[in-house]
């Protein structure tokens, strides 16, 4: 090789010897003469050694340019051959639904995917459930496979745009691979509508279980799920399946269970509840009496309630019919019931069983049906005991002690000697239906009430009377003379007084044994009655007597330790003049005789006080005011004779013979009304005087 000469400053004009070789200046050795290097004329010293360097690199530099040139021209040249092979051809890598197209024409990779769809396209799927299967083919389904889609994509998968990565070379050399699915259109409508000729043909409604009860007995039908083709699930699971190109067998049938919305375990339990109630007879008891409720009737008592809601599980609860039971119980009620019967107690100096009282019973109802009830839902003990109480007579004679009759606690007197015979009759009448009275604890005496109707029916005799400011012939006179004994002797016993009138005006009866003035008890029937308390937890007893012109009435019973009973007199005040005397018609006596009937009286004003004192201490005082009107002697005579008509033969008296005693005076005149025996009028107020006197 030889070495072109340059020219220019950079080497001398020294010659070189052109002809020798390379090889031969490698062999020869090298000496450095420095006088060979000194500079010329020109005055400048030449360096050779730096030339030779820069001729040296220069020579390098344009060896690698050739090399790189004919590199290029080489690489070239092969990535010319390299790409004609792949020319028209799918890279090498790629895949198309894991069928692999690499190197391989657009027809031969068409062909290929078209060979491995042969008979997928028939029977792609499988759908099936319990004993049905499907096998629908793509057309079916509204599946169409684009090949030509895919097959465009696989053409131009790994095409850079840049030089280097686009060469052949680099890519043989950095290999890349893919996978492109299949590109598939779906006919959703077409997929839809062959689902739901599947889902209609599976199509199955959930049963609901169901509590029924007939009978008495409970019974529960078993539910069932329902099915139903799950759309959106089995579309999925068929795109899924498509894009593998290759046929299966798992059924892609995706289906919904639908379970019922009612609790089958509660329905159970409510059966068994029921059961409980009905399985076994209901027994009802008293004593050895048996009443009986089976099966068929319990079932009757029981209201089974369905609560049901769109949407939501069924509920059921139930009821036990308690009007029912109540009424059955009831029923057995007029079988068990009896009123008691009080006894009949006597006197003979002390208290005694005339005839013996009798318990009664009464069925407790409220507490019998409670039981009865809580037997029906109690499924181990079926027997129900009646409740059934015992009723007291309220004159008990089991236990006479407890009457508490045991000595006299207070008495009345009065005498009423000398009386006309139908006045004292009558005082004799009343005293008989006072006497043995048994006053019941915590209960009102009536005098009235007690002795019953004032007539001639019942024994008592026709006297006078003043009614109407008239002196009259009526039945009863002298039972204000009863009424007055008895008053006397709840006062003394220091009974509490409930309701007490005076009389019109001063009867001298009632004074005959120097009592003071007022203290008296005037009735008159029906109207102004005499009344009294028994507040204590025993009874009492009323005995009344007459004897020796005498009237007594005495009140048995519990004495209260350290109680004493005093009487205080205001005396008579207030006096008015008497009434002059004044002279009736009767015509009951003969023609011309004259009988005095009343006798005159001074107007006035009394007052009594009752001390009641305990152990000496007054524990409580009343007043028992007396307004007594001015009166007039009064005569009773005969009619004139008249020669014509002759008197008639009625005319003659149907009482008894009036003799020439002295008739009982009369009584004071009573209230205008008396509504009740527990608001009496107040013993402290007097009653006013009306038109109506009652007997004395």
């Amino acid at each position: 090789m030889r070495i072109r000469k340059f020219s220019g400053n950079f080497f001398n004009t020294q010659t070189i010897n052109q002809t020798a070789t390379l090889e031969e200046q490698a062999t020869q050795p090298y000496s450095y003469q420095p006088s060979q290097l000194e500079p010329v004329s020109s005055g400048k010293t030449p360096q050779p050694r730096k030339s030779w360097v820069r001729l040296w690199l220069l020579g390098i530099f344009l060896t690698l340019l050739f090399l790189i040139l004919v590199a290029a021209i080489v690489t070239y040249v092969v990535n010319s051959n390299l790409d004609s092979k792949y020319k028209g051809k799918i890279e090498p890598g790629v895949s198309v639904s894991g069928v692999y197209l690499g190197k391989m024409s657009r027809n031969d990779a068409k062909a290929t995917l078209q060979k491995q769809l042969e008979g997928y396209t028939q029977k792609p799927v499988v759908l099936s459930f319990q004993d049905k299967s499907w096998h629908p083919t793509l057309d079916e389904l509204g599946v169409s496979i684009n090949l030509e889609g895919s097959l465009d994509k696989a053409m131009i998968f790994d095409q850079p745009t840049g030089l280097v990565e686009s060469s052949r070379i680099y890519k043989l050399m950095n290999p890349r691979s893919t996978n492109i699915p299949l590109e598939i259109q779906l006919d959703e409508a077409k997929l839809k509508t062959y689902l739901n000729t599947i889902s209609k043909t599976i199509q199955q409604d959930a049963v609901e279980p169901d509590l029924q009860f007939k009978d008495g007995v409970a019974t529960v039908t078993v539910g069932q799920v329902g099915y139903q083709a799950d759309y959106d699930k089995t579309f999925q699971a068929i795109r899924d399946s498509l894009v593998t190109l290759v046929p299966t067998q798992q059924n892609l049938l995706q289906v919904d269970t639908i379970k019922p919305l009612t609790n089958e375990a509660d329905l159970n339990s409510t059966r068994t509840a029921l059961n409980a109630i009905t399985n076994q007879p209901v027994t009802i008891q008293y004593k050895d009496k048996t009443w009986t409720f089976d099966q068929k009737t319990l079932g009757s008592l029981v209201t089974l309630q369905r609560n049901a809601q769109p949407g939501q599980a069924t509920t059921f609860s139930f009821t036990v019919k308690q009007d029912y039971v109540k009424t059955f119980v009831e029923g057995l009620a007029k079988g068990i019931n009896q009123d008691p019967i009080d006894g009949k107690i006597g006197w003979e100096g002390h208290i005694v069983a005339k005839v013996q009282s009798k318990e009664g019973l009464q069925l407790a109802l409220d507490q019998s049906v409670e039981t009865v009830m809580q037997r029906i839902n109690d499924p181990v003990n079926r027997t129900a005991q009646l409740v059934v109480n015992v009723r007291k007579p309220t004159l008990d004679t089991s236990n006479l002690e407890a009457f508490g009759v045991k000595e006299i606690i207070g008495e009345g007197v009065s005498h009423f000697g000398g009386s006309i015979e139908a006045r004292g009759h009558n005082i004799e009448v009343g005293a008989s239906y006072l006497t043995d009275t048994f006053i019941k604890p915590h209960s009102v005496f009536s005098f009235l009430d007690t002795v019953g109707e004032i007539s001639q029916r019942r024994g008592y005799s026709k006297g006078y009377a003043i009614v109407a400011e008239q002196t009259v012939p009526d039945v009863g006179g002298g039972i204000c003379q009863v009424s007055t004994t008895a008053f006397r002797a709840a006062f003394f016993a220091g009974l509490p007084i409930v309701e007490r009138h005076e009389h019109a005006y001063r009867v001298h009866w009632y004074e005959e044994m120097d009592e003071p003035v007022g203290f008296d008890a005037a009735v008159y029937q029906p109207g102004s009655d005499m009344k009294f308390e028994n507040p204590y937890d025993t009874w009492l007893y009323l005995q009344a007597y007459t004897s020796g012109g005498y009237l007594h009435v005495r009140l048995w019973g519990t004495k209260i330790p350290g109680q004493t009973v005093e009487l205080k007199a205001s005396g008579p005040k207030n006096f008015v003049p008497a009434k002059p005397d004044r002279t009736e018609i009767d015509p009951a006596l003969a023609p011309g005789v004259k009988k005095q009937v009343d006798y005159a009286q001074r107007g006035l004003d009394a007052d009594i006080t009752r001390i009641i004192k305990v152990n000496g201490q007054v524990v409580k005082t009343s007043i028992f005011p007396s307004h007594f009107e001015a009166w007039s002697n009064i005569f009773m005579v005969g009619p004139t004779p008249t020669p014509k008509p002759a008197p008639p033969t009625t005319a003659a008296p149907r009482g008894p013979v009036v003799t020439s005693a002295p008739p009982a005076p009369p009584t004071t005149a009573p209230p205008a009304t008396t509504t009740s025996a527990a608001k009496p009028p107040a013993a402290t107020t007097p009653p006013p005087v009306v038109t109506t006197t009652p007997k004395s």
